[in-house]
């Protein structure tokens, strides 16, 4: 190989190094561009992520308190329920009293019909009585 083959041969290999240096630059910068990328990604991520957790506490916390307010409600329900069958059976005894006062009001209307069918009666006889005794007096007199 003469000099100046020797000096292309070397420029020639330089500017190939220079260009592989160039490409290794580049590379190097996209990387680090890809790796920034990334992790922005991933912090971003970490972020979503918090506020997810964060989010699925309060929905817990919120199930719980749902939960607690269906139980009461159960509970109170049951209570009502309960209520409203001592309720009905009270109106029911209180059906039968009113059916028995029912009766007894008939029957003692039946009576004071008879009473006063009597005093009726009565009263016509006394009335005639004293109407005999009426005569008699204007007779006497």
């Amino acid at each position: 190989m003469t000099s100046d083959e020797y000096k292309e041969l070397v420029e020639f290999i330089g500017i190939r190094l220079d260009r592989a240096d160039t490409s290794r630059a580049e590379i190097e910068e996209r990387l680090t561009r890809r790796i920034v990328g990334v992790e922005d990604g991933l912090a971003a991520v970490v972020d979503r992520l918090t506020r997810v957790e964060i989010s699925h506490e309060s929905l817990r916390d919120d199930l719980r308190a749902a939960i607690e307010q269906i139980i009461a409600n159960r509970q109170r329900i049951e209570e009502n329920g309960l209520g409203i069958e001592e309720n009905g059976r009270r109106i029911e005894e209180n059906g039968v009293r009113i059916a028995v006062n029912g009766r007894r009001i008939e029957e003692n209307g039946t009576r004071i019909a008879e009473l006063a069918s009597r005093f009726d009666g009565l009263e016509a006889t006394v009335s005639a009585r004293f109407d005999d005794h009426e005569r008699r007096i204007v007779r006497l007199e």
